[in-house]
């Protein structure tokens, strides 16, 4: 799996591209030593601070991958790529041999999800299908008055899946945006039904910035939500799978 990114040619990242990665965890255990070997020390010391054995070999295996994908598409070598944060965390590729790219990563359970562009800014979030503790209870305390109406107006069997829905179209926004929790979940709106277009409906206060993105869903994902928000309308959106 990893040996190939050493030559492999991926496919062409057009400028006006999105593509979309599905990666895998765990890798076999010759693939975990080669993702392993191109984490930076910092990454090999937040991997070693994760309590659970579980986590470390989830963090080494999306974060390994993200460098090797990366430096595929025409960045350094995996192991001298470098990331700046923003002010809230957000890395961005910086690239010494001026190559750019903008990049995003989400994960939940053992799939990660990642997203690359030429430029511009992206956010994507994926979430496992699951069951969730007072849900009701967190959708009102989390979300906006008026998706919460909607979704618990719906059956109790469709809530569970309409409240992932908004969490992950929410969550791509604010991870887009930058600020990530610095922007209230509560300023802003999208459509919460899963079968409707993945839509921002309105946005308040210091969250209007937030409409400047294009709010898509990912491809069906058996058992997983996820959505995409990026910068530059009207991208080809583009998935690929990493077995």
């Amino acid at each position: 799996m990893v040996g190939e990114f050493s030559t492999r040619v991926l496919p062409v990242l057009e400028k006006d591209d999105v593509h979309v990665w599905l990666l895998p965890s765990p890798c076999p255990a010759p693939a975990m030593e080669a993702l392993a070997s191109v984490l930076s020390a910092q990454e090999r010391a937040r991997a070693k601070r994760l309590v659970m054995p579980e986590h470390r070999v989830r963090f080494t295996a999306f974060h390994g991958l993200t460098r090797y994908i990366l430096s595929a598409y025409g960045a350094d070598a995996p192991d001298a790529l470098s990331f700046d944060l923003g002010p809230k965390g957000k890395p961005a590729l910086a690239a010494s041999d001026g190559t750019a790219l903008s990049f995003n990563l989400s994960h939940s359970a053992d799939l990660a999800v990642l997203a690359v562009s030429p430029e511009g800014e992206l956010g994507v979030d994926i979430e496992a299908v699951r069951q969730i503790d007072q849900m009701q209870a967190l959708a009102r305390n989390t979300f906006a008055p008026a998706e919460t109406a909607a979704i618990l107006a719906l059956s109790e069997a469709q809530q569970m899946e309409a409240f992932l829905t908004c969490w992950t179209r929410k969550e791509a926004l604010i991870k887009a945006d930058g600020r990530g929790m610095g922007v209230p979940l509560k300023a802003f709106e999208v459509a919460v039904d899963p079968a409707a277009p993945a839509r921002l409906l309105r946005a308040k206060g210091n969250a209007k910035s937030l409409l400047q993105f294009e709010l898509q869903d990912l491809p069906a994902l058996p058992g997983y939500k996820g959505a995409l928000a990026m910068s530059r309308p009207g991208c080809a959106l583009k998935c690929f799978q990493l077995v």
